[in-house]
């Protein structure tokens, strides 16, 4: 490089370095000066300054005649620096008056009009309030409390801005304080921080009506500069300039701390007193004075104190003895001198609360617990013993203690024992050493309760008493007392039959007293444990397909609490039936032997339980079907040996090729059940099939019929009551056209006659049917009658004579109608409606006029097409259909 390159780089270089620090220069102001509010619409912004703006605020650069003028306000732009370097970033205005400014608060900002700059500071409106009495934030006061001030500290408006001090009290807004000559609104946000948000000064509450009040500050745009800020808003209560006192408790037990809130005017002098020496306040907690202050009257149930700039004191007493005590606060001086007020405190013993079962199974654990209203650790004594699984329990923060008992265990001989037993509480007492350890005489018990122990218990069921052979059943039970359980499964041939699982692993075992373990038989035997949480206990059965048919005995045996069978106590089944001889043993005798090895011997606690369960060749057998019509549910059900969750397939075909969809359902306690849809069957005789998938099957059939219609009547098997709607058409209304198709078995058609010596009579077969007449037909099978309706269309609804007492009636409508609405007619006269249950052969419930409980005797509700019902009237009477 020559040296004119040289110089030419040193100039280069020297030139940058001119630029930033011009840049760097240009940034920094050259006079200090705050933005000028005049209460007006604007921020007025002169040029060569250092001026702050708020977010939201109008901005106008000052023109000829204004401080700090611009030669040419409407020239002025706004640019921001970034990098290095100026850039454009608002601005210029025709009238040089920016409205509403949104300028970024952390961007470097300066007004400038190509000539001279003023540095632009831009921020957010800011307004803190809180509500102070001298230097505590308060939310409630005495109506007068001296030195209350709103604390606006922080405040960035302008100070000729103004503002309104909203204060809204329970009678509407706050604008002037006549009594204390305050003004609230149109004040300069100065005079609000000299006179309101002075603590020196403050508000004056003087005569302000006692409630809620809320303050906030807000700003009047059109006189600060064009900016809307409120502030938060706070609540206050004002109260009575008044002292109280309060308690966090008005019940404790001995030496229970207390917490007493004493309320009132600022500056007032107060003493606080009980009424002996058993009131201790405690020294130097909270607000209560030190023990080496002076402001003890007498220690330590009285003292004197000043009510503080909150209005609020707080102190912690205790009381050394049991009794109701008043605690008095009074005011010593001042226009309020002699106000008084009380608290009552009553105090009892401390206490333990036990909670704990009834009842105690010996065997089984349970917990011990309770609630303590005072000390640190509770000692339970055990029949007036303390042992040391309950010694020196530890009280939680809720008062509370617990401790877990296994009655099996042997650290406690007298949870062993049946009857009753009594527990005593002791709070702090010494820890016990050795144990146990005997209570004292002299002790007194903070709390007892008694338990009522007692004997184990044994419930047990099989999940199905029919077992096909090669299928399972569950033993499933409860054992309160014990940890497990035997179970004894004995062949129809005893001893001597075979193992019901099939297994020579599962025979019992027995063993001699030198201990010597002998198979002798082939029953089967199983130890189950039981539950330590709910005492439950389960075991499945799987039976061999080669087992022998015929009813098992099963037999469940518990040893008790003392978990020893037998007078000797024997720790398995297998040691106690040691002593007896099993070979070649009928049921019978091998449950004699049993019994008497456990529950028959003298002393013992065992507990046994005992059904049969019968053991065959897998079946599977169908009930009697019930006949439906078409769209009806078609229920099928049956009986198998299966054990429990077998599946059965059951297949439903009828005329032709009509099959209904087959449905797969598992056997429940012995039984199955399957519903189908017969909307889109035909009417006609079905097979229906149960397959057990192993070769079983059984076979029913069944009718449905077609579906029920307007003119249509179902006749069930047996017995029916029924009636037609309305009047049939000619050659289709005698009984033998209507019926003649069918079997009524010999028996003939009946009608009732209430006005006739006659009564019953049976009906002839030329004899016209007729609406709203009830009539008795039997039918040797489910079958449907179909009915030809009279169509002349000017026919008046039918009519009937009733005479007092029962009347045979038929209903006159094709759709059900409330008993009530059908029998308008008879409205008088009317008083009980029966109806009879074809399918069921039985009379239903009772239907009784003006009856409105909504039950199933309600005059509501309804009666139903072609059904025959008995009506009672009180007196003659015409009933006129509710059809034609």
């Amino acid at each position: 490089m020559d040296t004119k390159d040289r110089v030419k780089v040193m100039i280069t270089g020297f030139a940058m370095a001119t630029i930033i620090i011009g840049a760097a220069f240009a940034v920094m102001p050259p006079v200090i000066v705050m933005a000028v509010s005049t209460g007006d619409n604007f921020n007025h912004i002169g040029a060569g300054l250092y001026e702050t703006v708020l977010v939201g605020q109008n901005v106008k650069f000052n023109g000829t005649g204004e401080p700090n003028a611009w030669s040419a306000p409407s020239k002025v732009k706004v640019e921001k620096f970034d990098k290095g370097h100026w850039y454009h970033y608002a601005g210029p205005w025709a009238d040089g008056k920016a409205y509403n400014i949104n300028w970024g608060t952390r961007f470097t900002l300066r007004a400038t009009d190509g000539t001279i700059n003023t540095t632009l500071a831009v921020k957010n409106p800011c307004i803190p309030l809180k509500l102070k009495v001298k230097d505590k934030e308060v939310s409630s006061i005495a109506a007068g409390t001296p030195n209350f001030w709103v604390d606006v500290g922080g405040i960035n408006l302008l100070p000729e801005d103004r503002v309104d001090l909203v204060i809204i009290g329970p009678d509407g807004q706050i604008k002037y304080d006549s009594v204390n000559n305050q003004k609230f609104t149109n004040i300069t946000v100065s005079y609000l921080k000299q006179t309101y948000g002075n603590k020196l000064v403050g508000i004056d509450t003087d005569g302000w009506v006692i409630g809620d009040y809320t303050f906030h500050v807000k700003t009047k745009p059109e006189y600060a500069c064009g900016l809307y800020a409120p502030s938060v808003q706070k609540s206050l209560k004002i109260k009575k300039g008044e002292v109280s006192i309060g308690a966090d408790k008005t019940s404790c037990i001995e030496n229970e701390t207390v917490r007493l809130t004493v309320k009132g005017v600022p500056g007032d002098r107060i003493t606080v007193s009980g009424p002996s020496s058993d009131v201790r306040f405690m020294d130097g907690v909270d607000d209560t004075p030190a023990s080496d202050s002076g402001k003890w009257i007498e220690k330590y149930y009285e003292f004197s104190d000043t009510i503080d700039e909150d209005g609020t004191r707080t102190y912690a007493v205790k009381f050394t003895d049991t009794g109701s005590y008043t605690i008095r606060v009074e005011v010593t001086s001042g226009a309020r001198k002699g106000d008084y007020d009380t608290v009552d405190i009553s105090v009892s013993e401390k206490a333990v609360t036990f909670d704990v079962p009834a009842t105690v199974v010996i065997g089984q654990k349970f917990t011990i617990k309770g609630h303590v209203n005072a000390g640190h650790f509770v000692t339970i004594a055990v029949e007036n013993k303390v042992y040391n699984k309950l010694d020196h329990l530890v009280i939680d923060a809720n008062g509370e203690f617990s401790q877990d008992i296994d009655t099996a265990a042997d650290d406690i001989p007298e949870f062993k024992v049946p009857g009753s037993v009594t527990l005593k509480a002791y709070i702090d007492r010494p820890k016990a050493y050795p144990y146990p350890d005997s209570i004292r005489s002299g002790e007194r018990d903070d709390g007892s309760t008694a338990i009522l122990l007692t004997r184990g218990e044994l419930t047990a069921e099989v999940s199905a008493k029919n077992i096909s052979r090669g299928d399972d059943f569950t033993i499933t039970g409860e054992a309160k007392g014990t940890k497990q359980v035997d179970i004894l499964i004995i062949a129809p041939k005893g001893s001597g039959g075979s193992v019901i699982t099939g297994s020579s692993a599962d025979r019992l075992v027995i063993t001699q007293p030198d201990g010597t373990p002998i198979v002798e038989t082939n029953i089967y035997h199983a130890s189950v444990s039981v539950s330590e949480t709910d005492y439950t206990f389960t075991k499945k059965i799987n039976v061999d397909a080669e087992a022998n048919n015929g009813s098992y005995l099963v037999i469940v045996l518990s040893p008790g609490s003392d978990n020893g069978y037998g007078k000797a106590g024997y720790n398995s089944i297998e040691r106690a039936l040691g002593d007896y001889t099993l070979i070649a043993k009928t049921q019978d005798e091998i449950l004699a032997i049993v019994q008497d090895a456990t529950v028959n011997a003298v002393g013992s606690g065992d507990l046994m339980w005992l059904t049969y369960v019968r053991v065959g060749t897998p079946t599977v057998t169908l009930n009697p079907i019930a006949t439906v019509t078409v769209g009806e549910p078609l229920v099928v059900t049956g009986t198998s040996n299966h054990g429990e969750g077998h599946t059965i397939i059951i297949t439903v075909k009828g005329p032709g090729t009509v099959e209904l969809t087959p449905q797969l359902v598992r056997v429940e306690n012995g039984t199955f059940e399957a519903t189908f849809d017969t909307t889109n069957a035909v009417a006609g005789i079905y097979t229906v099939i149960a397959d057990d998938g192993d070769g079983n099957t059984d076979e029913a059939t069944v009718k449905i019929l077609p579906a029920i219609t307007p003119t249509s009547i179902r006749l069930y098997k047996k017995w029916n009551f029924i009636s037609v709607p309305k009047k049939l058409a000619e050659g289709h209304n005698t009984f033998e056209q209507v019926f003649g198709s069918v079997d009524t078995a010999g028996h003939s058609i009946f009608c009732y006659n209430t006005n006739t010596t006659e009564g019953w009579r049976a009906v002839s077969a030329s004899e016209e049917v007729k609406p709203l007449r009830g009539y008795w037909i039997y039918s040797a099978e489910d079958t449907i009658v179909n009915l030809t309706y009279d169509t002349y269309p000017l026919r008046t609804p039918p009519t009937r004579q009733l005479y007092k007492g029962w009347n045979a009636i038929g209903f006159s409508d094709t759709t059900p109608a409330a008993a009530n609405s059908a029998l308008t007619s008879i409205e008088r006269s009317w008083a009980y409606l029966i109806g009879f249950d074809a399918a069921k052969q039985g009379y239903e419930s009772v239907i009784i006029n003006n009856d409105e409980t909504g039950g199933s005797h309600d005059e509501d509700n309804l009666m139903y097409p072609m059904k025959g019902y008995w009506i009672y009237v009180t007196e003659d009477s015409e009933l006129v259909g509710i059809s034609v």
